[in-house]
This record gives C-alpha cells, structure tokens and sequence, in this order.
C-alpha cells in the first residue's frame, strides 16, 4: 500500500447495474454496509451508522455495491476507491467521485478469510494526506509502546475488581443481586461508618461494586479507557491520577449525600476520561490530528452523555463521577509531560512534584468539610446506618428462622421448646430493631421519613407474628381461625410493606458508581 494517486476521482463514472448482466468473471461477498459523507458531523453521522446486509460484487474495473433484498444499487470505477484502513474490524474505504462529495464506506464481512479477499481485490491507493496520516498514526502508535509497551495498572485495576467481587461471592453474597447491607461490610462509602472512624472507606469504596451487571460495565470502560490514557501518562503516575480521582469521588460523595450508600469505580473512571481529555487539549499537536480529534470527541460524548444519564436516573451517583472528573482534570494537567523522550524526563521532577502537592494540599482541605458536617446531615447519615445493621440483622434472623422451621415439632415438649426460642432469640432481635429505629432522630422533613415509617411497621408485623406464633405453639388447642386472622393480616401487612421499603431504599440508601 505505497502507492499515491494525487488526483483522485478523475477516471470515475458510474454505470447501472446491467452493465453486469453477461460478465462471469465476478466475485461476491455478504457484507454489512454503510456509506456516509465522509465530513458528516457527529449528529448528523448517526443517520448512516446502520450498516445495512448488502451484496459487494467485483468485476474488472467496477464495483457493484448492492443492497440485499432491494432494488438499490450502486457500482463505482475502481479508481474512485482511495485511503483503505481498518478499525477493530471495520474496513473502510473513501470513494471519490466526480458526481459527489467524497464518501465513506465501512463495511463487515462475514468472515476473515472474506475480509482478506475483499481487501486483495481493493485497488491500493492513498491520497497525500491519508499517507502522511499513516506515517504519523505509526509513528505515534511506536512512540506509545516504547513508552509504555504493557499497560500493567490497568490490567492490575480491573483484576483487582474482579477479585475483590469474586471473594465476595465466596463470602455468600449473591453477585448478581447482592443485598445493599451485605455489601456495606466490604467497604462501600457509608456516610455513618466513612464519617465515625473508618475513612478508609473512601478508598476501599474505588473497588467495592453492586453485583457483576454494575462490576462489568465499569470494567468495560476502564480497560477501553485506561490502557491509552495509561500509555500517554506512564503506568505509576496514571495508578497515582486513578487512585487520586476515586478518593476525590468519594469525598464528593459522602459530602453530597452522606445517608447513601455508594461504591463503584466509575469516579475514578471519570478521573480518567477527564485526565485523556486534559492530555489531548494540552498536547494535542504531539498526536496526529485525526487521533487528537477522535478522543477528544469521543471524551466529551462519553462524559456529557454518562453525566446526563447520572441525572436522569436517581440510583447513579452523579457526585463522585463530577468529583472523580475534576479531579481527573487538575492532576491530569499536573501529571501530563510530552511525548518526547527528552522532554518527558526533563518534565519529570517538576510535574512529580507539582502533582504530589497539589493533591495532597487538596485532600487536607477537603477534610475540614468532612470532620464539620452540619448534625442534621450527620443524623441522616446515621439513620442509613442504622438501615444498614437492620438489614443485618434482619438476614441473620432469616436464617434462624430458616433453621427453626427446619425442627421436629413432634410433641408438646418439641413445640414449646420451639416456642421458647422465638421469645428467647428471634424475638429480642425485632425488639430491638424496633427501639433503635424509632429512637433514632431524623431532621424534620427529611425525604427518609416514609421509609423509616414503612421500616417501623414491617418490623412491627413481624414481632407480632412471631408473638403470636410462639404463644400457638405453647396452646395449640387456641390455633384456629379466628386466631390466625390477625397472623394472616399482619403477614400479609409486612409484605407490603417490605415491597415499599424495597422502592424507597432504591430511591434514597444505594447507589453506584
């Protein structure tokens, strides 16, 4: 692929498709197909995105492009073909014709075998400035591996997210709808707990995540993310911008809305994309123009878009993605040193320390906010805390429960030795539950009240059942009818009530990140 043609288009014309109808020296290939104006803007670009099964035919000097199961044909000379190139197996191809603008093709073959026959049969042919383009994507690609050849932080990041979700699953809880209270145990960044002694939730939260749907999402993006923006930085100082940026999500967070309960990796993810998009802005005559171009496009599309998505939806937690992305931009700035070798070590130093300052300094001046929280929103944080123990508490009686349905109940003597458990050990725990919840203050107007009220009377149908329960088995000559009644309503109470408090803890205790 070394030749250049200067002048592309002046041989092109286009015959119909009967042109075709006696030749037999033809090839065909399936293939999924767009073709758009190569200089269509981001918005308007959507409308060719649909690549549609379409017939590629080749004969000597034309090539038929038709779409299947239509009468819509297109056949192009040969010499209208220029600056063929690949994109995580997309072939793509300009077509200059003298009737129009010029065009993009991209097109997917169905197998490899017929990408490598389509691509020899494609004339090679480049234009001056898709060849100085090559020259400088590959010259910009070779200076990155010798940079940084593996990627090794972000691999290690996204391992340890995976494993930390894995021992968690060996733990007991269910990965793929895992219980908010359970989770809170492995670090997730709880104003109550984060503000009363454990900060080192701030940072445990960066590797914490709400079940594999939430854990994979977030790794999907990291590993897109991370390995460019890794290779741009150097491996220690893009772990250091990672770490930094989740810490200031954290913080973001708690500070926020210190009653929730948050994890996730995204914060640190938007330190990322924020740190790319700081290095393509300052940088950007030391990439090639077109790659400058892309990721910064690309960058503000995934930031505005996911931001705008985080609103929209009331369970993302929109605070540590905005603290994650200005921290991601301050000490991306800081971190960021040219391409050039030379120039990178003598920017080395400065920028190191420059960068350790500035966050430093950053973090000791956000703990003042943290350590002199207002005692309303430190009352709310510690009712999500108290949310949290009950559900703790409320799993181990479950499996009590489970355990005590599982006893014979043979005699009276079985029963009343049944009976007596439930007041001795089931019992006490919803007592308690109860004390703490309506003791517990809450701000006046605070948007927890329904639910601490939903909470309140789940809690009680279920010590009166248990009660009631308890004093059947002791005088099984009283279970009747008229004494189950008030059983049956009372259960039939808590579930409802147990479906409101699933509603309202989704509107107001977790969120990811």
């Amino acid at each position: 692929m070394d030749r250049i043609d200067t002048a592309p288009g002046e041989t092109g014309h286009t015959l119909g498709a009967s042109a075709y109808a006696d030749r037999h020296d033809m090839q065909s290939f399936s293939v999924r197909l767009s073709i758009k104006p190569r200089d269509a803007g981001i918005f308007s670009a959507n409308r060719y995105a649909l690549r549609i099964k379409s017939e590629l035919t080749f004969s000597d000097d034309e090539i038929l492009l038709r779409r299947a199961n239509a009468s819509e044909t297109r056949s192009v000379h040969r010499d209208e073909v220029f600056d063929i190139d690949f994109n995580e197996g997309v072939l793509l191809f300009d077509l200059h014709s003298p009737q129009r603008a010029i065009e993009r093709v991209e097109l997917i073959p169905r197998s490899a075998e017929d990408l490598q026959r389509i691509v020899d049969l494609l004339p090679v042919r480049m234009t001056p400035e898709f060849a100085a383009q090559r020259i400088a994507h590959k010259t910009y690609r070779q200076r990155l591996l010798a940079l940084t050849p593996v990627p090794r932080a972000t691999y290690a990041l996204v391992v340890l997210n995976v494993l930390v979700l894995i021992a968690m699953g060996v733990s007991g809880i269910n990965v793929l709808m895992p219980d908010a209270a359970e989770v809170a145990r492995w670090g997730t960044n709880l104003g109550a707990y984060t503000l009363n002694g454990e900060p080192w939730r701030l940072f445990t939260a960066i590797f914490v995540h709400f079940g594999l749907q939430h854990l994979v999402g977030n790794m999907i993006v990291l590993f897109m993310l991370g390995r460019t923006t890794e290779r741009l930085y150097g491996s220690l100082r893009f772990l250091a911008l990672y770490v930094f940026a989740g810490l200031i999500g954290s913080i973001a967070s708690v500070l926020t809305h210190p009653g929730l309960n948050s994890a996730g990796a995204s914060g640190a993810i938007f330190g990322v994309a924020g740190a790319l998009l700081i290095f393509v802005l300052v940088y950007r005559r030391q990439l090639p123009p077109s790659e400058a171009a892309r990721l910064r496009t690309s960058m503000w599309i995934f930031i505005l878009y996911t931001l705008y998505n985080g609103f929209r939806h009331s369970q993302v937690d929109n605070a540590a993605h905005l603290g994650g992305l200005i921290g991601g931009l301050v000490i991306g700035a800081l971190l960021a040193r040219p391409l050039e070798l030379d120039a990178r070590q003598r920017n080395s130093f400065r920028t190191a320390v420059a960068s350790w300052t500035v966050a430093l300094l950053s973090l000791a001046a956000l703990s003042y906010p943290l350590t002199h929280m207002s005692a309303s929103r430190l009352a709310d944080a510690q009712f999500s805390r108290l949310m949290v123990e009950a559900r703790q508490t409320q799993n181990r009686m479950r499996a009590d429960l489970i355990a005590w349905r599982h006893l014979r109940l043979a005699s009276q003597v079985d029963r009343d030795v049944a009976s007596n458990r439930i007041m001795r050990e089931i019992l006490p725990g919803w007592n308690s539950m109860y004390e703490s919840i309506s003791s517990a203050q809450m701000p006046e107007g605070s948007p927890r009240a329904p639910l601490r009220q939903a909470m309140l009377r789940y809690i009680d149908d279920n010590r009166e059942i248990y009660r009631s329960l308890a004093i059947m088995l002791s005088h099984p000559q009283d279970m009747d009818a008229a004494a189950m009644a008030p059983v049956l309503a009372r259960a039939k109470d808590a579930k409802e009530q147990a479906v409101l408090m699933k509603k309202l803890e989704q509107q107001a205790s977790s969120q990811p990140r």
